[in-house]
């Protein structure tokens, strides 16, 4: 009964979130993120062999002389989120690392708002982790009512809606949150909490 009603409460979290995604690319770090897993899709490799990467944005891809390539300078974490948005945008005929900001006949605006509703439903899991760990000290159902309040008075509800590519790494810190005060109340064994925390640790530096 106790995982059904967390279930649910996560689900309604969830909903909240994706009804909120603004359902387009906000930021020029995702557009680029987008961008560089499209060209992967379509070739297979991260590094773009030539300038495309800088006419689309000079700032966010990088040459590298010793490969003579150019490689997207954001985080691989929201590049790798990106990935399935990406897969739709190369099967609407995207094909080349500009092809996400609308550079060809063929726009890939379906591709935008996968993007952007996955970015969302992983901020909605950063507000889960929210709950959990407040839920550790507090009733249930009054942790997912603070959790709704840090997800609407908190700057936070700006990376719910907007694809903003640093949203993501709100996830496993509220996790560690979790992980930490589940290992106060000795509730999970020593080595347990250990692996978690790490894994927390390793997903947030991606």
């Amino acid at each position: 009964h106790g995982a059904r009603h967390k279930a649910l409460l996560a689900g309604a979290i969830v909903a909240v979130c994706l009804f909120l995604s603004a359902g387009h690319m906000n930021s020029g770090d995702a557009s680029s993120q987008l961008a560089a897993a499209v060209h992967f899709c379509a070739t297979g490799h991260v590094a773009a062999s030539s300038q495309l990467g800088l006419e689309f944005s000079p700032k966010d891809f990088r040459y590298a002389p010793t490969t003579h390539a150019y490689y997207d300078s954001n985080g691989l974490g929201g590049t790798l989120l990106m990935l399935p948005a990406a897969c739709i945008a190369v099967a609407h005929g995207a094909h080349d690392i500009a092809a996400s900001v609308g550079r060809l006949p063929t726009d890939p605006s379906l591709a935008k708002e996968v993007a952007s509703l996955t970015f969302a439903f992983v901020g909605a899991l950063a507000v889960v982790f929210v709950m959990l760990a407040l839920a550790e000290f507090m009733p249930l159902r009054r942790a997912w009512w603070w959790a709704l309040a840090f997800l609407f008075s908190t700057g936070f509800l700006a990376y719910v809606k907007s694809t903003w590519d640093v949203g993501p790494a709100a996830v496993p810190v509220a996790a560690l949150a979790w992980i930490v005060l589940r290992a106060y109340k000795r509730v999970d064994p020593p080595s347990r909490t250990t692996y978690a925390a790490a894994c927390a640790v390793g997903v947030a530096v991606l």
